[in-house]
C-alpha cells in the first residue's frame, strides 16, 4: 500500500513521515529478523543434510570394502575348492592304480598258487605211485587204492 501524507506549509507532515519510516523500518526489521532465523535453520540443516551424507559415504565406503573382501574371499574359496578337487582326483587315482596294482599281484599270486598245488598234487601222485609199487608184494603197480585218494579241486578245495 502507498503512503499518504497530509501536506503542511513546508511539505509533508515530518511526523507522519517520520512515523511511516519508523513502521516501515521496523516491519522490515522483523521480516529481516525472520529471514536471519531461515536462515540459521536452513544452515543447521545442512549441517543436518552434510552430515547424513558423510555417514552415508562412510558407509558406503566401508559396505565396498566388505563387498571386495567378500568378493577376494569367494574367489579364494573357489581357487582352494578347485586345488582341492584337484588333489583329490590325484589322491583318488593314485588310490585306484594302488588297488589294481594290489588286485593284480594278488591274482598272480593266486595263479602261482594254483600251480603249485597242481605240481604238489603231481608230485604227491608220482609219490603215491612209487609207494605203491614199492610196497605192493610183488613189486608192479596194483591199481588199487588210487580210487582213496581224495579229489582235490581248484584252491585244494574237495
Amino acid at each position: 500500500m502507498a503512503p499518504s501524507f497530509r501536506i503542511s506549509f513546508w511539505g509533508y507532515r515530518r511526523g507522519e513521515v517520520d512515523e511511516y519510516f519508523a513502521r516501515a523500518v521496523s516491519e522490515f526489521e522483523a521480516q529481516l529478523k525472520a529471514r536471519d532465523l531461515e536462515v540459521a535453520r536452513t544452515e543447521v540443516l545442512n549441517e543436518h543434510v552434510k552430515l547424513d551424507i558423510q555417514r552415508t559415504e562412510e558407509e558406503i565406503t566401508s559396505h565396498r570394502k566388505r563387498e571386495l573382501a567378500i568378493a577376494e574371499a569367494i574367489v579364494r574359496a573357489q581357487v582352494e575348492a578347485a586345488a582341492i578337487e584337484e588333489d583329490a582326483k590325484r589322491t583318488a587315482e593314485t588310490m585306484s592304480n594302488s588297488v589294481m596294482a594290489e588286485v593284480a599281484g594278488r591274482r598272480a599270486e593266486l595263479a602261482a598258487l594254483r600251480a603249485q598245488i597242481g605240481r604238489f598234487r603231481v608230485d604227491l601222485m608220482q609219490l603215491l605211485q612209487r609207494y605203491k609199487v614199492a610196497s605192493s608184494p610183488d613189486g608192479t603197480q596194483s591199481g588199487q587204492g588210487q580210487e582213496a585218494l581224495p579229489r582235490l579241486g581248484p584252491g585244494g578245495a574237495r
